[in-house]
């Protein structure tokens, strides 16, 4: 089995990304600092996050800038984040292997 299969299956049914924190708190953080390396024109335009996980930083993120998508290759993972994005439909959430 190469890396990236055990890579993969690692992640195949995971529901947390596990971040250092995984209170809001701590992601909001985050997002503020994404945010800010953003420029204001932008962060209307709509950005896609690559490896979104399940979530955790994308549902503070669209607080500050336009989403347009988050992608990651785990369906158990995009299944967290739909949870965690249930207000904004609007965002896909796409099984993507980069």
């Amino acid at each position: 089995m190469g890396d990236m299969d055990r890579f993969g299956l690692f992640w195949s049914d995971k529901n947390s990304s596990f971040g250092p924190y995984s209170d809001s708190a701590y992601y909001r953080q985050k997002a503020e600092e994404h945010a800010s390396l953003i420029s204001s024109v932008d962060r209307s335009a709509g950005i896609v996050d690559l490896g979104c996980g399940a979530g955790e930083l994308l549902a503070q993120l669209v607080e500050y800038v336009k989403v347009e998508a988050g992608l990651d290759f785990s369906d158990s993972m995009l299944a967290e984040a739909r949870k965690r994005l249930l207000l904004h439909p609007e965002i896909a959430l796409v099984n993507a292997d980069l």
